[in-house]
């Protein structure tokens, strides 16, 4: 590979490292806007009480918690590109694992990677955007990476929202809607 191709190569990853990190970005926390919308659909599916079932939130959250003060001896020793790549395939491997539990027990297992997955996730963009961005451009990515929070949480709630229209109406959407934000 020629020097050129080398620069090139280096210039079209640069391009395609911000959206890639603002889509992990995004993805970290759809699992669990999506999580909160159907809780009811989940306690019914894991034969347990809504009030149970939304204890596996608790448990992604502390499990986050903690994975969140380790991170900073993990960053440390560990490269940075691995662990966001780890961060996204346990978060993954948790979502599908989750989505298959036949029941309580092993919805709570997955719950434990989810939550280790979105800690690293979170950390790890950050991390990135400092890393590989020179000096002018980190604040756009880091602005562009919290914007997708707020992204997130209008446009996730839109699917829910758009399919309580279909079946109750366009009145019952607009109340979920607003009173989920």
């Amino acid at each position: 590979m020629t020097s050129e191709e080398a620069h090139a190569d280096i210039s079209l990853r640069r391009h395609l490292l911000l959206p890639a990190l603002i889509l992990s970005s995004f993805l970290t926390v759809a699992g669990l806007v999506f999580f909160s919308t159907l809780l009811v659909d989940i306690a019914s599916s894991l034969k347990v009480s809504i009030g149970t079932a939304s204890a596996l939130l608790l448990v992604s959250s502390f499990i986050g918690l903690i994975m969140g003060l380790a991170m900073g001896a993990l960053t440390i020793r560990f490269n940075h590109k691995s662990l966001l790549l780890l961060g996204l395939a346990l978060q993954s491997g948790g979502a599908l694992g989750f989505f298959f539990a036949p029941d309580f027990a092993t919805a709570l297992l997955f719950q434990f990677f989810i939550g280790t997955g979105v800690a690293m996730n979170s950390i790890m963009v950050f991390s990135l955007i400092g890393e590989l961005l020179p000096l002018e451009k980190r604040g756009l990515a880091v602005g562009l990476a919290v914007s997708t929070v707020f992204l997130r949480l209008s446009l996730l709630r839109l699917c829910p929202a758009s399919l309580r229209a279909l079946q109750d109406g366009v009145r019952s959407c607009f109340g979920s809607f607003f009173r989920s934000q």
